[in-house]
């Protein structure tokens, strides 16, 4: 028999997003107003704080005027939610959203997405009249939410633990959740693999393209035997010792220290095995440092250029947070994977 779910997984619309966000969001404040409260708050952090309620006051003084037996008052605040299946908020849609707010003491646009925007994205997208308005624009992933949810729930409300579980399997069929922070890319770095280790950096053409994980890998002799945490991608040339043309794919500051990377490796590649000029038309990926790993391909045949790994598969299906890039360095070693056709 089919489990009965608490929320709809029949339709593929970005409504259904929306809907099934908000009735959770509605449950929590009919179970008590406190736990709605919470779970928000616990979401927003300290870019915002919301009050759910009244309050109530023995004998306090309004204004200059005179002193009641009691007095009781409710803030105000107005929540605006824009949900979306990637990341595709646009600076015209948001901009109308702002027209939504009027004299509320706390006003608040949350963003709800697969993976919550960064803050070079966020400022291109927010009108400025946002913050002369007094209105805290908020992103945050779906994954944000039932962290948030969890924080906020006893470890003894089974219903309810229930509940949050049912909305993140609904989320994962939606496909919402932030893969990317679980995914390795390893490529193919069998000559360039010693100037890769040395400088944390890995070359490619142009015309290979960028990607969203947050791990990269090098592969080599029918193994991955290094993995980084990606840090930046970033497009340059090298002309007369002077790296130009300088942009990251990520829409990042390139820092100092990276340019020196990319600068060394363009030299080192002209000496290496290879004897690659990658001076002009590459992209450079570039990982915090790469650590020595041995996870092992145990079907036969290399691979051709990259391979796609999703690292819950290996180290555990209910991960939430990754741990640091080393310990998933060494958790790795000595597991193998195969290829699929």
């Amino acid at each position: 028999m089919s489990k009965v779910h608490y929320f709809p997984r029949y339709s593929q619309r970005e409504n259904v997003i929306t809907n099934n966000t908000l009735l959770l969001l509605n449950l929590f404040y009919k179970e008590r107003p406190s736990l709605f409260e919470d779970v928000l708050n616990s979401l927003l952090g300290e870019e915002a704080e919301i009050s759910v309620g009244i309050d109530v006051v023995q004998q306090g003084r309004i204004h200059k005027g005179t002193v009641p037996d009691a007095n009781i008052s409710q803030s105000s605040f107005r929540l605006v939610l824009e949900t979306k299946r990637g990341t595709d908020f646009t600076r015209d849609q948001l901009t109308g959203h702002l027209e939504a707010f009027k004299a509320e003491s706390t006003k608040i646009l949350l963003l709800l997405s697969n993976e919550p925007l960064d803050e070079h994205t966020l400022a291109r997208l927010v009108d400025p009249s946002a913050l002369t308005a007094g209105v805290r624009v908020v992103s945050r992933s779906f994954e944000d939410l039932i962290q948030a949810a969890k924080a906020s729930i006893n470890e003894r409300e089974y219903e309810l633990l229930e509940l949050v579980d049912d909305y993140r399997q609904f989320c994962d069929t939606m496909d919402v959740l932030p893969w990317s922070k679980y995914w390795l890319r390893a490529n193919t770095a069998g000559w360039s693999y010693a100037e890769n280790m040395k400088y944390g950096v890995y070359y490619e053409s142009l015309d290979k393209g960028t990607f969203d994980h947050h791990y990269f890998g090098l592969y080599a002799d029918k193994e991955v035997c290094a993995i980084g945490k990606m840090e930046n991608s970033v497009r340059a040339e090298l002309v007369d010792d002077e790296l130009v043309n300088v942009e990251s794919d990520k829409g990042v500051e390139v820092t100092p220290e990276q340019r020196e990377r990319i600068k060394a490796i363009i030299h080192a590649a002209k000496l290496g095995r290879g004897r690659y000029d990658v001076s002009k038309g590459c992209r450079f990926f570039i990982v915090d440092k790469f650590f020595e790993t041995s996870f092992k391909k145990s079907t036969p045949y290399p691979i051709r250029k990259w391979r796609d790994f999703d690292l819950r598969d290996y180290l555990g299906k209910n991960l939430t947070e990754m741990p640091p890039t080393e310990v998933i360095a060494e958790r790795l070693k000595n597991k193998t994977w195969e290829e699929t056709l």
